[in-house]
């Protein structure tokens, strides 16, 4: 049958990327193409066709990373590229091999900032904005330099990308005050640690023990990225 609707589209790319005949750059594209309609039934979203993808990728993650640039330049919206680092940086054993071209896809996430499309009602059915992909990269990069990737030729990209990271603060901080009232406010540790600046500081703290491990000490820009 043709796939029409996004149910359809799922059950097409879970058969199709396991085939020669399309590969995941082509299966991206399947991906991207969806829009939601009016009548499609509840629980299809872009979200559940992301955690598709996100399956797809922890199954077959060599395939999935063989180009990892393309793969992100063709999926472009920030809620399938977020499901999409998850599952490499769950794979990370198995796609560590191809860091240099992952460092290099997520500095084209960054650079090129493509305008997300309204794919769903709210942030539960899609991501409008790049904050969680910014969070999910900066653990991919920590995953790698902890899995001791072969760094040496993006270290320095490496580094630009994380510190980057700590410094994507909100404009408002707010009082510390407002935290007195527990019950009103996610816990702040935990806040602080899952924001995008928390996962870029724990990435320039696996990057400094990268480098111990592999340069002998950490070089002064751990000290300038935590001063």
């Amino acid at each position: 049958g043709s796939c029409t609707g996004m149910t359809c589209r799922c059950r097409c790319i879970e058969l199709c990327v396991s085939s020669p005949a399309l590969d995941p750059v082509e299966a991206a594209s399947l991906i991207a193409a969806w829009r939601p309609s009016s009548t499609d039934p509840w629980g299809v979203s872009a979200r559940e066709l992301a955690r598709t993808l996100e399956t797809l990728v922890r199954d077959a993650p060599e395939a999935w990373t063989g180009d990892p640039v393309a793969v992100v330049q063709t999926l472009r919206e920030p809620v399938y590229i977020d499901h999409y680092f998850r599952a490499v940086k769950a794979s990370t054993a198995k796609t560590v091999k191809s860091a240099p071209t992952l460092i290099r896809a997520i500095q084209s996430v960054r650079r090129e900032r493509w305008r997300p499309a309204s794919l769903g009602r709210n942030d539960y059915e899609f991501e409008d904005d790049w904050t969680t992909v910014d969070s999910v990269s900066a653990e991919l990069v920590a995953a790698l330099a902890e899995a001791n990737a072969d760094l040496d030729d993006d270290l320095g990209l490496c580094w630009q990308l994380v510190i980057e990271l700590t410094q994507d603060l909100p404009t408002d901080l707010g009082s510390a005050d407002e935290y007195l009232d527990t019950s009103r406010h996610d816990d702040p540790l935990h806040r602080a640690i899952n924001s995008t600046h928390g996962q870029g500081l724990r990435a320039v703290l696996a990057l400094g023990g990268w480098e111990h491990r592999n340069k002998g000490a950490a070089s002064d820009r751990l000290a300038s990225a935590l001063s």
